[in-house]
């Protein structure tokens, strides 16, 4: 198994759509136990997380319920590390985090942990984010149409609140109806009620004349 998973301590690997797992247990650990971590790292292969890989980051629903990109940022975790920071490797916290969820809500088995770092021992809310990431996956960012008018005697600011519920990028657009506008977007002061980590200094100005 060392051999095949070209690690001296593995008990198992996944890799190019296959999993090895020996059929052994050892130091307590059952080749099932590993078979289920192994599988998650299956499901996060086939899972979309734009503009990180879930294989590395974790899935769209479980890393934003873990803060991935904001701890990434601050080099608290260290995505698709399989060596010196393997313990704070988001990657590996995502795949013992479901199998936890198949321990504790399919087995009825207890939650251990220990193969990595103890600020991803998942909660209630990180099992639910992996189990809805399992059951319906995140396809792809959406798009919202916000409108609004400017008037004679209206304020010249216009402001509009909404949601970012998952990590990833947002990008913004402008167009204008009227004859000549000039007008700007700024999102560096933005505090949004979501979990947006990514660009949020985006300052976008732009002049349109027709």
């Amino acid at each position: 198994m060392q051999e095949l998973c070209r690690s001296g301590e593995a008990l198992g690997c996944y890799g190019s759509n296959r999993l090895r797992v020996s059929g052994e247990t050892f130091d307590g650990v059952s080749p099932e136990e590993v078979a289920r971590h192994e599988y998650g790292h299956h499901v996060a292969a086939n899972r979309n997380n734009a503009p990180w890989p879930a294989i590395d980051w974790g899935t769209k629903r479980w890393a934003t319920d873990e803060n991935v990109c904001s701890r990434a940022g601050r080099s608290e975790v260290f995505p698709g590390d399989e060596g010196e920071d393997y313990t704070r490797n988001p990657g590996e916290a995502f795949a013992e985090t479901y199998r936890v969820l198949n321990d504790v809500r399919s087995l009825g088995l207890a939650a251990s942990w220990g193969l990595v770092d103890s600020s991803f021992v998942p909660n209630a809310a990180a099992l639910d984010a992996v189990e809805q990431d399992v059951l319906h996956p995140w396809t792809g960012p959406t798009s919202i149409v916000l409108r609004g008018r400017f008037t004679a005697r209206s304020s010249s600011v216009w402001a509009k609140t909404f949601a970012t519920p998952l990590d990833g990028g947002l990008s913004v657009g402008l167009s204008f109806s009227a004859v000549e506008r000039c007008a700007s977007v700024s999102l560096a002061e933005a505090i949004p009620t979501g979990s947006l980590s990514a660009l949020r200094d985006l300052e976008e100005s732009r002049h349109e004349t027709r």
